[in-house]
C-alpha cells in the first residue's frame, strides 16, 4: 500500500511567521505609519523618504547588474556573441525568449553604468567642496544617484562646512523630534535626501522653516546647546546615534557612547588647521570611488 506524500506545513523560508513576505511586512508597516501620522504634511514626507530609498534600491540594482555585464564582456566568448545576436535582433520581429532576457539584462546594465558615471561626476565635486574623508567617513560613496546629485548641489550651496553643519544639525534634529521620523540604525551617515534638500533652501543665516514642517517650527541658525538621550556628535560635528559619537565625554576620554545632553559641537575640537596638518597621503586614498569600488558597494545596498 502506497504511504501518503509527506507534507510540508512550515512556512517558506523567504516569508515572516505571519506569512507575509518581508517586502510585504515592510509595506504593512508602512502603510500603519502613515495611518498613525494625523497630519498630511507628515504623511507626504513619510513618502517622500520612501520613495527616495526605494528609489536607491532600485539605483543600486542597475549598477550591480551593470557590474556583472562587464565581468561577463570581458571573461565570457559566448557572452559577446550573445550580445551581438541582441543587437540583430531589435530588428528581428520574431520572438526568441532567450535573447530578449539578455536584451533586458543588457538593457538595465547600460542604465546601470549611466547611473555609474553621473554619482562619480557628483561625488567628485563633492569632494572638491567638503573634503575627501568627510565623504570616505559617510560613506557617500555607496549611496544612489539622485542623493549623490542633490549632495553636490547642497554642497555648492552651502560650502562652508562649519555653516553646513549647524543647518544639518538643526535638520537632523527636528527630523528625529517629528513621530515617524529616525536616523538610519547602522549608519555612520545622519543625513537624508530630505535634508540636503532643505539645505539648498536654506541659503541665509536666518531662522528657516523646514520644508513640509507638520507644525511649521522655525529652526535657528545656531548650534544645538543638548541633544536628545541616544545621540551625540561625530568627529565632523554631525548629530549621530551614539554607537557612532566620538564626543569627549565628562572626564575628558574619548567615548563611543554619548554621555547624555549638554555637549556643545565646539568641543568636538575638529579644526580645519589639525585637518590640514595630516598626511597628504591619506588624501591621495582618500576619494576610492572608482568604478569598480562603487559597484562591488552598490552590491551591499
Amino acid at each position: 500500500m502506497a504511504m501518503p506524500a509527506a507534507t510540508n506545513n512550515m512556512p517558506p523560508t523567504s516569508q515572516t511567521t505571519d506569512g507575509l513576505a518581508p517586502p510585504l511586512r515592510e509595506v504593512q508597516e508602512f502603510e500603519a505609519s502613515l495611518l498613525a501620522e494625523p497630519n498630511d504634511a507628515g504623511k507626504f514626507e513619510q513618502c517622500v523618504e520612501k520613495r527616495d530609498d526605494l528609489l536607491e534600491k532600485h539605483d543600486g540594482i542597475e549598477t550591480l547588474i551593470a557590474a556583472y555585464e562587464k565581468v561577463m564582456s570581458s571573461q565570457c566568448k559566448l557572452y559577446k556573441e550573445q550580445k551581438e545576436l541582441c543587437q540583430q535582433h531589435r530588428q528581428d520581429k520574431t520572438k526568441n525568449i532567450s535573447i530578449e532576457q539578455w536584451g533586458r539584462f543588457i538593457g538595465v546594465a547600460a542604465a546601470g553604468e549611466n547611473i555609474t558615471k553621473g554619482r562619480l561626476n557628483a561625488l567628485t565635486q563633492v569632494s572638491k567642496v567638503w573634503d575627501r574623508k568627510r565623504m570616505q567617513h559617510y560613506g557617500w560613496y555607496t549611496c544612489g544617484e539622485r542623493y549623490c546629485k542633490v549632495l553636490a548641489a547642497a554642497a555648492n550651496k552651502v560650502p562652508d562646512w562649519s555653516e553646513a553643519t549647524k543647518k544639518l544639525n538643526r535638520l537632523i534634529l527636528r527630523r528625529i523630534e517629528i513621530p515617524g521620523r529616525r536616523l538610519h540604525d547602522t549608519s555612520k551617515n545622519p543625513i537624508s535626501q530630505t535634508d540636503l534638500e532643505n539645505l539648498k533652501l536654506w541659503t541665509d543665516k536666518n531662522p528657516y522653516i523646514k520644508a513640509k514642517d507638520p507644525e511649521g517650527k522655525e529652526l535657528p541658525y545656531q548650534e544645538l546647546e543638548k541633544l536628545p538621550d541616544g545621540f551625540g556628535f561625530d568627529e565632523f560635528g554631525l548629530v549621530v546615534r551614539s554607537e557612532f559619537a566620538t564626543v569627549p565625554g565628562p572626564d575628558g576620554n574619548e567615548h563611543t557612547e554619548h554621555q547624555g545632553g549638554g555637549h556643545r559641537a565646539d568641543d568636538l575640537k575638529v579644526s580645519e588647521d589639525s585637518e590640514a596638518s595630516e598626511d597628504e597621503s591619506t588624501e591621495d586614498n582618500g576619494l576610492k570611488i572608482s568604478e569598480d569600488e562603487s559597484r562591488r558597494n552598490d552590491g551591499s545596498e
